[in-house]
């Protein structure tokens, strides 16, 4: 309804384009990729994050907000796609 899904792992192997980039948000203190993911051979095997395109977003950008939300998101976007 939101525009949003839920997967594992296994389910991430089917985006197979090294030129994909993974934001994800861990404002909540829990990195559960850089912590939970960091020995995972299927992680590790899935071609983004072996090509480093694996970015965890600025504490505090809200996804789900207004305006100035969007600007934050945005500006981290143009950040990663430039780094």
């Amino acid at each position: 309804m939101w525009g949003l899904g839920q997967t594992d792992v296994e389910g991430l192997t089917t985006i197979t384009d090294d030129n994909v980039r993974f934001l994800y948000s861990a404002s909540d203190g829990t990195d559960v990729f850089a912590d939970g993911l960091r020995d995972n051979p299927i992680w590790k095997s899935l071609p983004s994050v072996r090509a480093g395109h694996v970015h965890r977003m600025t504490d505090g950008i809200w996804t789900f907000g207004g305006p100035a939300s969007s600007e934050q998101f945005l500006d981290e976007l143009v950040s990663v796609f430039t780094s």
